[in-house]
Formats: structure tokens, sequence, C-alpha cells
């Protein structure tokens, strides 16, 4: 089932766009999938929308070890600081880390 349907036991949770370029996206989506956080990153032209072609057990569960690797990709994104902040806030707090 594709993460955008509707009938998804998926509930988005929070998102960050890592670059701010026109006419492109690169995206970190994290979605509440019964007790876990799970997530993805997509990224491609303004074409497509994001995770159009991504599927529900594509998605990788938020795990202390891969929020470290997330959170590295956060940092050292382009997205303004604010914005960077707020994200990791938001899912920490979620994660009680």
């Amino acid at each position: 089932m594709n993460v955008n349907d509707r009938k998804s036991p998926l509930v988005w949770f929070a998102e960050i766009e890592l670059d701010d370029e026109p006419y492109q996206f690169s995206i970190i989506c994290v979605w509440r999938h019964g007790a876990e956080l799970v997530y993805a990153q997509d990224s491609g032209c303004s074409c497509p929308s994001p995770f159009e072609d991504t599927q529900v057990e594509d998605l990788t569960t938020l795990t202390p070890g891969e929020w470290k690797n997330v959170k590295r990709i956060v940092k050292e994104s382009r997205a303004p600081m604010d914005v960077k902040q707020s994200f990791i806030n938001e899912v920490e707090e979620a994660m009680n880390v």
C-alpha cells in the first residue's frame, strides 16, 4: 500500500525539506505506524509527488541508531537552522530521547 493512500495505516507526524531548490524536492518524512515512528527520504523533480512510489513496507523504523543517521542528514542539510531544530526537537520528544 502506498504511503499516500487514505487507507494507509500511517499517520503523518513530521517532515523537513532538506534543500530549498526550485522545481525539486528533498524531503524526510516521519509517520506514526501504530506505536512506532517510521520514516523515508525522497527527492526528485517537481513532476512526481513526494513519496509517490513509496510503499508502507518500504519505510524504516526510526530506532535510536537510525535517528542518529537521520539527525546527521538534517543537521548537514541546507534547511534553515530553526526548521532543523524544530524537526529534531519534535522527533526526539516523540522518541523520548
